[in-house]
């Protein structure tokens, strides 16, 4: 996911590098991509890097001590809530310096895409007797923020067939109504009714408008949600809690600042240090 590193100081008693990460007082150089941290540097030594195996992943320079798992195109991997295995392969396979890269069957169009590739693909639909192509499929891209990676919501025409608004989605030949946020779609429209919405509940959320039978899992600012590999649990605390129409938003807690962060929060927290004797404080 798309990571934004903050370097935070306590005035001049430590200054990082922007490729360095702080443990205790050391500044350590971070791995490169596809590496992680086996044992952080000391006084004396570097930092110790080894590479992601397993099916595991980095893909920024990091001074994290877990790979993060790789995806999956298919509908077995429980994290990944929009892989719903539906038109969808591999393009390029996970290495340990980049996850998956999926991608649309032939005849399928990508309805809802990331940084990674195709999360949603459907089947191009046909024109109706009497009709013809006047010019070959194209796609929308239109950005939807608030979840816990960038998503894209691409709306895919073939020619004059169908044309959908921006506020509505394709299923077969009917451009049906998006729900609002906070709600997911429990029946599709019809020819003759509209599109049946129902709230998300049981820690789950959508915040954008969607045609999607599926809410997202809310996030974790604790170590227990195993889908959230970069939530370690350190020095986290809940800032705003996940409602319907919004996902979890993390923070450090009470002198913690933090050290990994993106759109939804903090992701790794870590304690302030103490100035040695002889230091002060210069600025906070």
């Amino acid at each position: 996911v798309p990571i934004i590193l903050v370097l935070g100081s306590i005035g001049s008693c430590i200054a990082c590098g922007r490729a360095e990460y702080r443990i205790g007082d050391e500044c350590c150089p971070m791995c490169s991509p596809g590496n992680r941290v086996y044992e952080h540097c000391t006084e004396f030594t570097s930092t110790s890097c080894v590479p992601c195996v397993d099916s595991t992943f980095l893909d920024e320079p990091n001074g994290l001590m877990k790979c993060a798992p790789c995806s999956s195109c298919d509908s077995d991997n429980e994290c990944n809530v929009f892989f719903i295995g539906l038109g969808l392969r591999v393009k390029q396979p996970c290495k340990p310096e980049s996850d998956d890269f999926c991608g649309p069957l032939e005849r399928f169009f990508c309805l809802l895409s990331d940084k990674d590739g195709c999360r949603i693909a459907q089947k191009h639909s046909s024109c109706k007797p009497g009709q013809y192509i006047r010019h070959t499929g194209n796609e929308t891209r239109i950005p939807l923020v608030g979840f816990r990676v960038p998503i894209i919501l691409v709306l895919g025409s073939i020619g004059s067939c169908i044309a959908c608004g921006r506020a509505e989605y394709r299923i077969g030949d009917e451009c049906c109504p998006m729900c609002s946020p906070g709600n997911r779609v429990y029946e599709h429209c019809t020819e003759f009714t509209s599109t049946s919405c129902v709230p998300c509940v049981d820690s789950t959320f959508l915040d954008e408008p969607n045609g999607l039978m599926k809410c997202a899992p809310c996030s974790s600012c604790d170590s227990d949600n195993e889908c959230n590999v970069f939530f370690i649990g350190l020095g986290l605390r809940v800032k705003q809690p996940c409602k319907p129409e919004s996902d979890d938003f993390c923070g450090p807690l009470e002198r913690f600042f933090c050290l990994l962060s993106d759109k939804d929060g903090c992701r790794i927290a870590q304690k302030h240090s103490s100035c040695k004797p002889g230091q002060y404080i210069r600025h906070t």
